[in-house]
């Protein structure tokens, strides 16, 4: 697959994750209109939707540019490195997205680009350290043979929701 084509697939992606927080959105505003919800616990929802969507948008940003690096690098580096700045390159890329789609489009911030930027960062760095550190140590507690995901996804989870907070609160 050319360079070109896998950019269009990525393009597609992100553009119906896009639409799909929209609908999101569309369908909160509905419930508060036909009184099903008060209009502050609407937002409240409503930001959170879009939260979620931009998480999941990042995500696939972030599966897209690795998949897209590492045969690029694979010519160039022995495997593991090649892997592991494929990985890196691509949380750059898609936690730059995620910022952005936070900061215009989930929280409609008004804060200065660099504080925001550089809380948001030390939030990302330190949810990352929290999440191998916490996954590593739940780990050894599970029975033998048990995989690590099963630690991953409970810890991730809370994390989620932490960092939702954290954002909400401090970044933006």
């Amino acid at each position: 697959m050319t360079f070109a084509c896998k950019s269009f697939i990525l393009t597609v992606i992100c553009d119906f994750f896009a639409l799909q927080a929209r609908n999101t959105c569309t369908a909160f505003w509905f419930l508060e209109r036909m009184s099903l919800m008060s209009s502050g616990k609407a937002a409240a929802v409503r930001a959170f939707g879009k939260f979620s969507a931009s998480s999941l948008s990042s995500s696939v940003v972030d599966l897209s540019a690795f998949t897209l690096l590492c045969p690029v690098l694979r010519p160039l580096l022995d495997e593991a490195p090649a892997i592991l700045v494929a990985t890196v390159a691509a949380r750059v890329v898609s936690s730059l997205c995620n910022y952005l789609l936070n900061y215009f489009l989930v929280f409609h911030s008004h804060t200065a680009h660099g504080r925001s930027a550089s809380l948001y960062t030390v939030i990302t760095v330190l949810k990352t350290l929290a999440s191998a550190l916490l996954v590593a140590r739940l780990a050894v507690l599970l029975p033998v043979g048990t995989p690590a995901l099963a630690a991953k996804i409970p810890v991730d989870v809370g994390l989620f929701f932490l960092n939702y907070l954290a954002q909400k609160l401090l970044v933006y």
